[in-house]
């Protein structure tokens, strides 16, 4: 207990008992241990005799039978057969293995007998089976995120994890669930739970239990059982002469013996076999307790001190960072919304109520049924279902009668979590009034085409300076952080905004308005990294040769921020030390795709760093928008960094076409 202010002095008699349960333990332990160190004789086995029997098993079934850290077979099932060799004075030939390949050994002879043997109906018809010696449960468990699975049935459309060779396989199979990943061995799966890989795996209990509290997973929870198997150990039916020597082995052993061999596995309490000491020794044990239960008092007291400390800290930069974030959703002209998959509202925010269609008493606990059209909600719903399975972005467009009259609105969809989303209108009814206006003089073609232009310029020039806008505010904001990690992150958010807005600078500025020269692009991008890191790229060469290829906007903008990451990442990363060397971009074209090679000569990525799973922003981002141009990204190893990102020839314009 914390002696903390506002709390109850420590009661005396607590530490007493505290102090005798103590001693109660220790004499208990010379007690336990005397009688875990009785040695159990049998009985020889009486039969013809055979010199040894081979037993296949699964290597990775804890806690029956595993690989230990020695490098041997551990486990109950391993005890038992020890125990059976003295019993019978048969030598056990244990040989561990993947499941497959046990299963492929007794039934082609190479071994007499398998364990951790689920007894089913459909090997009964093979093999002859002992009595069972546990009944296991096999549930699926799920992460603690995932709420409202009860049943088999709630489970269908997830990926279940599963052990090649697993019975339960079966069972999924038949319940509808056909999304099952399959792996070697249930390490293997504990593993993918751990990193995150995985959010549900069929196992069984004991297995599962063990292995999770050896890895330190406490994230997963059984939910829905699929049946009660029992373990045995079977045996061909053609061997039915080694069965009735198995059989009568394990009968022999007493059942003390097995239950002790369960309980050093699976643990169990220590009974007290209390012995009096002396009154100067106890009186000792209890100074020595009292001045343990002071220290420990005290230091909990110092930890709670500076823990509170740390909690007032980060609750401080909590409340600062939700500042920011609300100035920030306050200086854009969007309507945020978060709904659960049913489509009730959840929170929301918005800059004008006239654009909110919603009863006095507010939007949450609503249902977007209350709100839209059935049509609409149909469409609606079915955006906000796909990105939760998913992920990706849904848009859809809609009108809406509001207070302001009826507004034209553009909608973005993403998931939050696993149940939530998050959706972002912006009325756009501005744009379809000039929308309709141009398509009212579709008559006066070389009107409408001057328009056009004009309006397509108006709205790049326009984004390029509400980017502009946003990077401003970010240096503003920049001085809410006082690491330099936290600096960074705004100089790379900026180079990324400043990418975008130099697409539509030369978008508004080019004669062609519908693509541009990457040369151009990519240049204008180099040049805004040169000029956020100027100290770095002063001891860079940079050789750009990428030809007369030209893109639209929707080509060009991955392509730009492709270039600005890897870019980045070569001018931090690849020359430390003050190093310098040489950063190349430059393209080739073969009869489907057109390549583009960026690389440097500089020391090149980590060993065991491998960017086509790295997590890290940069490189998610530039494998997302190599997969929206329908391409690929590969990092060719050698000297340096280097990078091949594929777009296919059909997405840009080339020379010879232009």
């Amino acid at each position: 207990m914390k002696n903390i202010p506002g709390s109850k002095p420590l009661p005396f008699g607590l530490p007493f008992l505290f102090a005798v349960h103590f001693l109660v333990g220790v004499t208990s332990a010379v007690g336990a241990q005397t009688t875990a160190n009785q040695v159990c004789t049998y009985s020889g086995f009486i039969d013809e005799k055979t010199e040894s029997i081979t037993v296949v098993t699964d290597q990775f079934y804890p806690p029956y039978s595993f690989i230990g850290e020695s490098g041997s077979l551990e486990g109950i099932s391993i005890d038992l057969w020890k125990e059976w060799e003295k019993v019978t004075g048969i030598h056990v030939d244990l040989r561990g293995m993947n499941w497959a390949s046990a299963i492929q050994h007794v039934t082609e002879g190479k071994a007499d007998v398998i364990d951790t043997f689920f007894v089913t109906d459909e090997r009964k018809k093979t093999f002859l089976f002992t009595d069972t010696y546990a009944e296991i449960d096999v549930p699926v468990f799920l992460h603690r995120s995932i709420s409202g699975m009860k049943s088999l049935s709630d489970l269908t459309g997830f990926t279940i994890a599963v052990k090649t060779g697993d019975s339960g396989i079966q069972v999924l199979e038949e319940a509808g669930i056909k999304n099952l990943l399959e792996f070697r061995n249930y390490s293997d799966i504990i593993r993918a739970a751990k990193m995150r890989d995985i959010r549900a795996f069929c196992m069984d209990k004991p297995s599962a239990d063990f292995l999770m509290a050896k890895a330190g997973v406490r994230d997963f929870v059984p939910v829905a059982s699929l049946y009660v198997g029992q373990i045995s150990r079977g045996v061909l039916k053609t061997r039915q002469s080694i069965f009735e020597k198995v059989k009568k082995g394990f009968s022999q052993i007493p059942q003390s013996r097995i239950r002790e061999i369960n309980r050093s596995w699976y643990g169990t309490a220590v009974p007290y076999a209390f012995n009096y000491r002396p009154i100067v020794f106890i009186a000792l044990i209890l100074l020595v307790v009292f001045t343990v239960l002071l220290a420990f008092i005290l230091f909990l007291r110092f930890q709670v001190d500076l823990k509170t400390g740390e909690l007032k800290t980060q609750l401080d930069l909590l409340e600062r960072s939700e500042r920011w974030n609300k100035a920030f959703i306050r200086a854009l002209p969007d309507l945020f919304f978060v709904i659960d998959r049913w489509g009730y509202y959840l929170d929301y925010s918005v800059n004008d109520e006239r654009l909110l269609r919603s009863t006095s008493e507010g939007l949450i606990g609503k249902n977007i049924s209350d709100i839209f059209s059935p049509e609409l909600v149909s469409v609606f719903m079915e955006a906000v279902h796909d990105v939760l399975r998913h992920g990706g972005i849904r848009e859809i467009e809609y009108e809406l009668e509001v207070p302001a009259g009826l507004r034209h609105f553009e909608c973005r969809i993403v998931s939050m979590d696993t149940d939530t989303a998050l959706y972002i209108a912006r009325d756009i009814t501005g744009r379809k009034e000039i929308e309709q206006r141009v398509v009212q003089s579709l008559n006066e073609k070389e009107v409408l085409l001057k328009e056009k232009e004009v309006l397509f310029r108006e709205v790049h020039h326009r984004v390029k300076n509400n980017l502009q806008i946003v990077s401003s505010l970010l240096t503003m904001q920049s001085d809410l952080f006082e690491s330099e990690k936290g600096l960074t992150l705004i100089r790379e958010i900026q180079n990324r905004i400043q990418s975008i807005a130099h697409l539509h600078e030369l978008l508004y500025q080019s004669k062609d308005i519908a693509s541009i020269s990457l040369q151009e692009y990519f240049s204008s991008i180099i040049r805004e990294i040169s000029i956020t890191n100027h100290e770095q790229f002063s001891r860079i060469d940079l050789c750009m040769d990428t030809g007369l290829i030209r893109a639209s906007l929707e080509a060009a903008l991955p392509l730009g921020l492709i270039v600005n990451e890897l870019v980045s990442n070569s001018v931090k990363y690849a020359f430390p030390e003050g190093t310098g060397g040489t950063i190349r971009i430059s393209s080739r074209v073969d009869e489907s795709s057109v390549c583009f090679d960026i690389a440097d000569s500089g020391v090149g990525l980590p060993p065991d760093f491998d960017p086509d799973t790295s997590e890290s922003l940069g490189f998610v981002l530039v494998r997302s928008f190599a997969s929206q141009l329908g391409g690929t990204v590969q990092y060719l190893p050698g000297g340096g960094a280097c990078f091949e990102v594929r777009v296919p020839s059909g997405r840009l314009i080339l020379d010879a076409e232009a």
